[in-house]
């Protein structure tokens, strides 16, 4: 009598429930993964303009201190990019040339996590401030 070779129906069915399961697990965590490595690309963009700029402003070189602001990524003509934009704010004198706001860079996250926090401000004041994880 010949034997039959093959796998049975139910054997076939736990195969395909295992996998569904498994893709169930990764599918979300592999979306989180892109979607925080997005942020941190980002953040480290935005870190890496600050920390150019505030060596800049701090080093006497006021070019970027004339316009109240402005797109990094169109002033720098950069194509490839973390961040959807980078936007520059200059800081904000009183009428007693006493700083309001301070110079800032903002982030917006192309692929964000929470999309209520999409953006990362980097701020530049005594040192480059940029919190994270977003709040």
């Amino acid at each position: 009598m010949e034997t039959e070779k093959g796998f049975t129906l139910i054997e076939l069915m736990v195969v395909v429930a295992i996998i569904g399961t498994l893709s169930l697990i990764a599918i979300p965590a592999y979306q989180n993964y892109a979607k925080k490595s997005s942020e941190v690309a980002c953040l480290a963009e935005t870190k890496a303009f600050s920390d150019k700029l505030f060596i800049d402003i701090n080093t006497g070189i006021d070019d970027l201190k004339t316009e109240p602001s402005y797109n990094l990524l169109e002033a720098f003509k950069l194509k490839n990019s973390a961040c959807k934009d980078l936007i520059y704010t200059a800081e904000v004198l009183d009428a007693d040339n006493k700083v309001t706001t301070l110079a800032n860079i903002t982030g917006t996250i192309k692929n964000p996590i929470d999309k209520d926090k999409h953006q990362i401000i980097c701020t530049l004041g005594e040192v480059v401030n940029c919190p994270y994880p977003l709040n």
